[in-house]
């Protein structure tokens, strides 16, 4: 899951650079709010397609967005007080919160 975050913080960092904003994407992929967002977290990924769309929209090429921005994503993934040890152990904490989070999508989808 680290790449999805890693892919995620990519485009964000490429949205900043551009002076573009999230809902110029969602535009862009005829794509929700909350789909974005997910994108952006890296909690959902894009089809190739969709990274080649993405791309061609911040105008770039693909490759930046699958090799990603390791440094970045590093920098703005999680604000603690603290740095972790390990970026092994923060990695693990987050695919915790990630497969947490996917659970309570899917309790709250079977609510519905």
């Amino acid at each position: 899951m680290k790449n999805f975050r890693v892919i995620g913080s990519t485009i964000a960092y490429e949205l900043s650079e551009k002076g573009l904003r999230k809902e110029d994407l969602e535009k862009e992929l005829n794509c929700s709010d909350s789909d974005i967002d997910s994108i952006l977290k890296g909690r959902k990924i894009c089809s190739f397609p969709q990274i080649v769309s993405i791309a061609d929209f911040l105008k770039i090429d693909p490759s930046v967005i699958i090799d990603g921005n390791e440094q970045y994503y590093k920098k703005s993934i999680v604000h603690c007080m603290t740095d972790f040890k390990s970026d092994d152990n923060r990695e693990q904490i987050l695919d915790d919160i990630y497969d947490y989070l996917d659970l309570l999508d899917m309790v709250e989808l079977a609510d519905k």
